[in-house]
């Protein structure tokens, strides 16, 4: 049978386990947990003294930051040398403890060589001391220690026991450091959120705002984050469409994150102010997910006035320049074909015979009134490009027919200066879908340019089928041009310096490149100077 002295001293245990709990239950953080347990342990042991040793930020050394002495111990010179000391691993018994991961008893520490404050214990009458880690996995966070002014027996199950409130205590420190990151993270997002010059609100599955930031206040007129914070933000602001239809709550687009978990956009929608006023707003609206569940949304919006006024004036102005353009090249065309019929009238010798010489300036009137007819005719083009009015018919074509019949436009020309104009394309029909006079004029723009610069040699022309498309190349052994200047050559009115009279508006490869992409294929060059270029586009082949 058990013994009184080891029923008081199971009791005792019990007390001590029950104050460490009690202890960490009731503790707002790790250190006010540590005082309680130096305390609570101490009354259950009816122990006079105990400290709680910390690692000191930025060292590998143990301070004393808590020490308890019970109203009956007269310890002054044993507290004095204890918070006086800082211990290195090995040193002392928190020194002991610390390095070898586990509890550690000391029947009589006035007797202990290894125990560096035995002079201060003895002089006030400590004896008995154990410590016990605070750990936290495999990494020791702190001791606790504990004296008493008798000589104590080791009690293991007393040790074993103990070593709990080393346990609890590392995981509430761990559990208050989690907490106070979160705290800080959070403290941190708002002040991002606070600090952001979008407009910010969040809202929760009933659509009541839950959030607000400070732009968002000043952007809907409202001077407190009370004034919305808990109240239904469709009702307040997103009523009520633009063209004055009332918008039902069910149907809200920035209410769909909640509904559905997808997040929506608009640009096409406006906000109404706390004074009754509205303005065109921008908005995204995502939903805040957690653990895979939706628990809210998030809002962020811009106030686009000044956007949509700077779209209105650039609206303007392109309808301007458009009409402008329009007008001018009208008014051009007219009088060039009247001054080209008089040119043609005389030109056939219906006003009499003409001198050589007359015969010579007329054709050169005749080359510019049809240059001039061109560039408005190009500029016409390129302008209802611009504005999407340039119709396109659209049917099946065989490509290479229409190659074919427009190299045969260039071959005297290219005869004339001494280069061989020669098509590799294949017997079978090249099918596209495409508009016959658009693209004719597209190869049309590729071969003029080729004759114009090449003065040997010869100028090639291939189609091949690659996948779903047809490609064609434009080869010439011409002039040539930097890598760098390529992309220069398909912007509006730009020529690139080729030391030569070569006539065109600027406008042809633009143009060309246009009228390619709205087939859906693409136009590139490729060059190196002295040595030609190739021009090729692809259209998507047709069945």
């Amino acid at each position: 049978m058990k013994g009184p002295r080891n029923k008081d001293t199971a009791m005792r245990r019990l007390a001590a386990q029950y104050a460490v709990a009690e202890a960490v239950a009731s503790s707002r953080d790790p250190r006010e947990a540590a005082a309680r347990n130096l305390e609570g342990i101490c009354q259950a042991l009816d122990w006079q003294v105990a400290a709680y040793w910390e690692m000191e930020t930025g060292t590998r050394l143990l301070s004393c930051t808590v020490f308890w002495r019970s109203p009956s111990s007269s310890s002054q010179d044993f507290e004095a040398a204890t918070c006086r000391a800082t211990l290195p691993a090995g040193i002392d018994l928190p020194g002991r403890v610390w390095q070898m991961r586990r509890p550690e008893w000391v029947e009589d520490v006035a007797k202990d060589s290894r125990f560096a404050r035995a002079k201060a214990a003895a002089q006030d009458g400590l004896h008995g001391a154990f410590a016990v880690p605070v750990v936290l996995g495999d990494e020791v966070r702190g001791v606790l220690e504990f004296f008493s002014n008798r000589v104590e027996k080791a009690d293991a199950k007393m040790l074993v026991s103990l070593a709990h409130a080393g346990v609890s205590l590392g995981l509430l420190m761990e559990r208050t450091r989690v907490q106070e990151a979160l705290a800080q993270s959070r403290a941190w997002m708002r002040l991002i959120v606070d600090s952001t010059a979008e407009a910010v609100f969040t809202m929760d599955l009933q659509g009541h705002c839950s959030l607000v930031n400070p732009s968002c206040l000043r952007l809907l007129r409202y001077e407190r984050e009370g004034d919305l914070v808990g109240r239904h933000l469709h009702d307040l602001i997103h009523h009520t469409g633009a063209d004055g239809k009332f918008h039902a709550s069910t149907d809200c687009p920035i209410y769909e994150a909640l509904r559905t978990g997808r997040g929506s956009h608009s640009d096409g929608e406006v906000l109404w102010r706390a004074d009754g006023s509205c303005f065109p707003a921008e908005y995204w609206s995502l939903p805040l997910v957690e653990d895979g569940e939706v628990v809210g949304s998030v809002v962020t919006f811009f106030d686009i006035t000044n956007r949509r006024e700077s779209e209105r004036k650039v609206n303007e102005a392109v309808t301007l320049k458009s009409d402008f353009v329009s007008m001018v090249a009208h008014e051009l065309r007219s009088p060039l074909t009247a001054v080209k019929m008089s040119i043609d009238y005389v030109s056939d010798g219906s006003t009499g015979t003409l001198a050589d010489e007359q015969r010579r300036m007329l054709d050169t009137a005749k080359r510019n009134i049809d240059r001039l007819v061109r560039l408005v005719g190009d500029v016409l083009d390129y302008q209802k490009l611009d504005i999407g009015k340039l119709e396109f018919r659209f049917k099946p074509e065989d490509l290479c027919r229409l190659i074919r019949e427009t190299a045969e436009g260039f071959a005297l020309m290219a005869r004339r200066k001494g280069v061989d104009l020669r098509l590799e394309l294949p017997d079978a029909p090249c099918a596209v879908s495409c508009d016959a006079d658009r693209i004719v004029q597209v190869v049309t723009n590729l071969l003029s340019n080729a004759v114009k610069f090449t003065d040997k040699g010869e100028i090639r022309v291939a189609a091949v089928r690659e996948g779903a498309f047809v490609r064609v190349a434009v080869s010439d052994q011409g002039i040539g041009m930097r890598a760098e200047d390529i992309p220069k050559l398909f912007k509006t009115f730009t020529q690139l310096p080729s030391g030569r009279e070569a006539g065109g508006s600027g406008l042809g490869l633009a143009l060309a490149k246009r009228i390619v992409e709205e087939h859906g294929g693409r136009l590139w060059a490729e060059s190196t100077l002295g040595r030609g270029a190739t021009f090729s586009f692809t259209l998507p082949g047709g069945r």
